[in-house]
C-alpha cells in the first residue's frame, strides 16, 4: 500500500508547489542525510554522530560520536544498517540508534570490501576493491550468488563513494563518472554522466539527485526524465509522499506539499 500511495502522488509532486513548516540547524556540518520508508529524516554529522528527526523536525534520537560511517541506511526505520570500511564490519541499530549487532565481513566473501549494502533481510551487495568485483551474498546461507567483475566498466582510479540496491538493480556512484546501474546479474545498463555526487535516492520507480539546483528524476523501468524545481538552494534533497527535505552544510529546511 506504501508504494501504491507514492506511485499515485508523483504526477502532483512533479508540478506541485511546496510550503516550509520548519528549518533548523544542527551543530556541525552534515556529511550525509537520508529518510526512512516511513518517511523520517536522518542526518549523519562530521563527527561521526547520527540524528534521526521525525517529519516534521522533531528530534527523536542521536547517537554518541563514533568513527565516521562509511555507509548509512536507515531502511524501514526498524533495523538501521551501517557500514565501517575501517574495520570491515556492519552494524545494524535500534530505532533509538543503539548497537544491535556487529558482524565482520567474512573474507570468503570480499578480501577488501570497500562499500556494502543490503538487500532484503539476508542479503548483502559488496564490493571488492581487491579486484573491483560486485557480489550479492546471502548471509543466512554464506552463498555467492551473483559476482561479476567491474574493472573494465571503471577508471583507472575508481572514486566510488555510494552503493544501493534497490528494486533488483544495483546503483554504483562514482564521483568523477557518475551514477553506474547495473541489472540482476550485474551487467551495466546504464551510466548516467554526472560529476561531483556523492549520492542518491529513490522514489517509488524513480531514482533522483541533485544536480545544478534542479532535482532530477529517472524511471528506473522507462528511463523517462524528469525535473522538478527547488524552494531552495541546497546540497541534497530528499523527497517522499509527504515532505521535501532539503539539506545544506549544517542546516536543514521542510517543507510540505502545498495543493
Amino acid at each position: 500500500m506504501k508504494w501504491c500511495i507514492i506511485i499515485f502522488l508523483l504526477p502532483l509532486c512533479a508540478s506541485a508547489q511546496f510550503k516550509k513548516i520548519n528549518s533548523f540547524e544542527v551543530k556541525e556540518n552534515i556529511v550525509f542525510s537520508a529518510v526512512d520508508r516511513p518517511g523520517d529524516l536522518y542526518v549523519v554529522l562530521h563527527s561521526g554522530m547520527i540524528q534521526r528527526y521525525s517529519v516534521d523536525g522533531v528530534l527523536l534520537a542521536s547517537s554518541a560520536n563514533s568513527p565516521l560511517l562509511t555507509l548509512f541506511d536507515p531502511r524501514d526505520g526498524s533495523r538501521l544498517f551501517t557500514y565501517k570500511r575501517a574495520t570491515q564490519s556492519y552494524q545494524l541499530l535500534s530505532p533509538l540508534l543503539d548497537e544491535v549487532s556487529v558482524t565482520k565481513i567474512n573474507q570468503a566473501f570480499a578480501i577488501a570490501p570497500y562499500l556494502v549494502c543490503t538487500f532484503g533481510d539476508q542479503g548483502l551487495v559488496i564490493l571488492d576493491s581487491a579486484d573491483w568485483s560486485v557480489k550479492r551474498v546471502n548471509i543466512s546461507t554464506a552463498i555467492i550468488n551473483m559476482e561479476v567483475s567491474l574493472q573494465s566498466l571503471l577508471p583507472k582510479k575508481p572514486n566510488i563513494t555510494f552503493i544501493r540496491e534497490y528494486q533488483n538493480f544495483i546503483f554504483l556512484c562514482d564521483k568523477d563518472e557518475g551514477i553506474m546501474i547495473l541489472n540482476n546479474i550485474g551487467k551495466l545498463i546504464k551510466t548516467i554522466a554526472v560529476k561531483n555526487l556523492t549520492s542518491f535516492n529513490f522514489l517509488g520507480e524513480e531514482l533522483y539527485y541533485v544536480q545544478d539546483g534542479v532535482l532530477k528524476f529517472m524511471d528506473l523501468f522507462t528511463a523517462e526524465p524528469r525535473t522538478m524545481e527547488l524552494p531552495e538552494v541546497c546540497d541534497v534533497a530528499l523527497i517522499t509522499d509527504e515532505r521535501l527535505y532539503l539539506i545544506r552544510q549544517n542546516k536543514v529546511s521542510i517543507f510540505t506539499l502545498k495543493l
